[in-house]
Formats: C-alpha cells, structure tokens, sequence
C-alpha cells in the first residue's frame, strides 16, 4: 500500500504538472500556453480591471462554463482586490463541496502555475472542458526489480504513464502574463 501511494502521488504530481505547464515537446502540451488575453502593467501586481479584461478576452459562448487557475499565492493576491464601491471580487462559496467564485466563475488552484512575476503566466481563465484535452494511453504500467540493487537488499519500482494534452479550442482559454 506504501508503494502505491507514494508511486500514485508521484505520478499525479509529475502528470498535472505537464498538464498545466509542459512544453508540448516530448511532454504534453500544457493549458498555460493558451493564447494571452491581457498583459498586466506590472510585474509584480494584477489589478481587478485586468482580472475583468481577461475574463472578457474569452468570448461569451466559452464564460458559461469557465473557471479560473492559478497558484495559490496568486489566489492570495487576487482575493485582495476590490472593486470601485471597495467590495471584493471574491465570493467564498457558502455551499459545501461548491468553489469559491471569482467574477461568477468558479476559481481552482494549481500548484504548478507560475508565481506573479516578470513574464510569468499567472493565471488562465476560460472553459477547460471544451478548450483543453488530456488522455492517458493504456494505463499505469508497475515494474520492479530487486537487479540493480541485489547486494543492498532494495527493490526498485517505477511507475510509467503514458499520454498527452492539448489545447483543443484556441478560443476557450486565455491566459494573464505579467509586464
């Protein structure tokens, strides 16, 4: 059980982190690399207009089942802002099991996402499941071998995933980059 929850977590850990920011050469393409909705005018701030700029980048078809993602010390920032009457853009949800709601949307972390700073994509807004894809091809594949290692006593285990992501739709995510 050990074994497979340390394997399960690893995996989960290296998988999302291809889905949101891999390169799309040998790895998956990630989500962050959506076309960019709006540039912020500074590096190190995003503002509530810029917040509102990016979530109309997206056209409206695509807003209805939108969400945001970000990194959780970018959520911290965000949850600052206010709007011209000094209210918070941000809703905490007061439903059980439901998302906090940024704009209407609902707003989800990512670990993986980069930190606000110069040129760094910050934050994608727009509707994941019709803009984004992801697949796994096969399964987990679990191999181990005592070989390698046979005068220490270990065994070695690996986890091999394989599959892919890619931005399907152009027009459904757009992302926050940083002056």
């Amino acid at each position: 059980d050990f074994v497979a929850d340390q394997g399960g977590a690893a995996v989960g850990r290296t998988w999302s982190q291809f889905l949101s920011t891999g390169t799309g050469s040998s790895q998956p393409q990630g989500f962050a690399l959506c076309t960019t909705g709006k540039t912020a005018a500074s590096a190190t701030a995003i503002t509530a207009d810029e917040i509102i700029d990016l979530q109309h980048s997206v056209i409206s078809p695509y807003r209805a089942n939108a969400a945001w993602a970000m990194k959780d010390s970018t959520l911290a920032a965000v949850r600052k802002l206010k709007d011209g009457n000094s209210a918070y853009l941000w809703q905490p949800s007061i439903q059980l099991g439901a998302p906090d709601t940024l704009l209407g949307a609902p707003v989800y972390t990512d670990t993986n996402m980069a930190a606000i700073a110069t040129g760094n994509t910050t934050i994608v807004y727009g509707d994941f499941g019709k803009g984004y894809i992801a697949r796994v091809a096969g399964g987990v594949q679990i191999d181990s071998t005592n070989a390698a290692k046979f005068s220490t006593d270990l065994i070695s285990v690996r986890f091999i995933v394989r599959g892919g992501g890619v931005i399907a739709d152009t027009s459904a995510l757009r992302k926050l980059v940083q002056a």
